[in-house]
């Protein structure tokens, strides 16, 4: 038996929420499906945390997936994550774009952190680049070129 049906989201945590929800809604294009301030017991035995005190915002990717990001108002983390794009663990999240060069130019213009100009992957079929969102998180953008 599969114990998984589906992946239901993923969980980011960020220092500045309002900094994340502009460049994840407001640049990419995610729309909020809800934002709640969250405490309680049930936070509290869920997270195995006392009193935590956070701000969730799920945000709907245009082909469905969800994106949460939680911004914990009392608890907070000296460490930046990821401090390298080898390291071990999550390391980045990839969003497939229609026009990767549009993508560059914008990110570039909103002076994100971009490892290089989009580059045609060897078998041809797409163009990837990587760069550094909000928080130092890897993003990677990839544009499926056509036939």
């Amino acid at each position: 038996m599969k114990i998984i049906k589906n992946i239901r989201h993923t969980g980011i945590v960020v220092k500045d929420l309002d900094k994340s929800l502009q460049f994840f809604v407001d640049l990419l294009g995610f729309k909020v499906l809800k934002k709640v301030d969250e405490t309680g017991k049930f936070i509290d035995k869920i997270l195995n945390l006392k009193n935590a005190e956070l701000v969730t915002a799920k945000l709907k990717a245009p082909d469905g997936n969800v994106l949460e990001i939680l911004k914990f108002q009392n608890y907070s983390s000296k460490y930046k994550y990821p401090k390298k794009i080898y390291s071990m663990g999550y390391t980045h999240m990839s969003f497939t774009v229609r026009d990767i060069t549009h993508t560059y130019k914008i990110l570039k213009k909103k002076k994100y952190k971009l490892f290089s100009k989009p580059e045609v992957s060897p078998d041809k079929k797409v163009k990837v680049m990587f760069c550094r969102g909000p928080e130092n998180i890897y993003l990677e953008f990839v544009e499926i070129l056509k036939k």
